[in-house]
Parts: C-alpha cells; sequence; structure tokens
C-alpha cells in the first residue's frame, strides 16, 4: 500500500495510490496533492479495515442468447474476397 507521483509530459504530476483488498491491487489517480492523497489513501485503507470497501465496478454475467442476438443485430457484413459468414440468426436452441 503506498502512494507514488505519476509524471505528466504536459501538466503538474498526478499523485495516485495503490493498495491491496481481495488479492487484488486497484491503482486510483486522485490529483496534483500528495496530502490529498495520503487522506484518499487512509479512507481507502480504513474502509478496508472495517469491512466497508465494496468495489465500485459491477461485473455483469450476460447469458450467451441475448449475447449472440446483440452480436448479429451489430454484425458488419464480410467485403473481403473470402468466404462470406452465413449466419443470419442463432440456432433456437440457445
Amino acid at each position: 500500500m503506498g502512494l507514488y507521483k505519476r509524471s505528466n509530459r504536459d501538466g503538474p504530476a498526478t499523485w495516485c495510490i495503490q493498495y491491496f483488498v481481495n488479492g487484488k491491487t486497484p491503482r486510483e489517480a486522485v490529483g496534483p496533492s500528495k496530502r490529498e492523497a495520503e487522506i484518499v489513501l487512509g479512507k481507502r485503507k480504513t474502509a478496508i479495515r472495517e469491512g466497508k470497501f465494496f468495489d465500485v465496478r459491477k461485473e455483469t454475467n450476460i447469458a450467451f442468447g441475448p449475447l449472440c442476438d446483440r452480436y448479429l443485430k451489430n454484425m458488419q457484413p464480410c467485403t473481403r474476397n473470402h468466404a462470406p459468414i452465413s449466419v443470419t440468426k442463432r440456432p433456437p436452441r440457445f
């Protein structure tokens, strides 16, 4: 766990934090202030210790059928010289 400074080519450097939770190492860019980065890191450590840290990323599980429908809806026609794709609708059992 810690903070580090990431330099930017055009502008002030950005302070970032890194911590460990649930076997992962999330990294967050905080801003140009080292003090603010220390405060945010302290908040994350406290939330992890108290069991209140919840990752804001939401994993979505999509069934194969709707995923296949979405693919067929957005699929671009093949314009190359090799064999064209002949899939126009998904099989009924999916």
